[in-house]
């Protein structure tokens, strides 16, 4: 697999990535945004078709495994020469026993809330090798009942400082 590499903004992105999921969020009544993001203008040099991948899979997952009435939130921080994204979801959960398998291809965690939900198997397994692929890591922290948050870093190439807060004018 070949990286396309170009310059886009992080926060569009994002942005792009929130859209195409709002509708089916909506539906299950759940609540889809961003929590929290640098005060900079992010633009990073990434492989933009496949960071839309990544977050797709991430957050469709996250869509599609939180109970009505939930939440579904991003978060961005920069660590050190990364910018760490989270998917947060007030979802089911995952067992410590099962994590292990999340990353793996064909794999379905079975329990009775997946059989309701198909799919390969192929999602989680693709997000990390894109990832990896992007220089970065990707893993999850889950408690059962409680909600998961799968995480990943993506290399900082470039960040432009701006602060987005609205202009004050001074008073005279």
């Amino acid at each position: 697999m070949v990286l396309e590499r170009s310059e886009f903004s992080l926060r569009e992105l994002l942005d792009a990535s929130l859209i195409m999921l709002r509708e089916k969020a909506h539906k299950g009544k759940l609540k889809l945004d961003i929590n929290s993001f640098p005060r900079t203008e992010v633009r990073i040099i990434a492989d933009e078709r496949k960071m839309k991948q990544i977050l797709y899979n991430l957050l469709s997952n996250a869509v599609k495994f939180t109970p009505a009435g939930g939440a579904v939130c991003v978060n961005v921080v920069k660590e050190g020469g990364f910018f760490k994204i989270s998917i947060v979801d007030s979802g089911m959960g995952i067992s410590e026993e099962d994590i292990p398998k999340l990353f793996k291809t064909f794999t379905q965690l079975e329990s009775v809330y997946t059989k309701v939900h198909e799919g390969t198997g192929l999602g989680l397994a693709l997000t990390r090798q894109l990832v990896e692929l992007h220089g970065g890591t990707v893993w999850v922290e889950s408690e059962l009942g409680i909600g998961s948050s799968f995480s990943f870093t993506i290399p900082i190439a470039l960040e432009i400082t701006t602060n987005h807060l609205p202009y004050l004018p001074k008073e005279s």
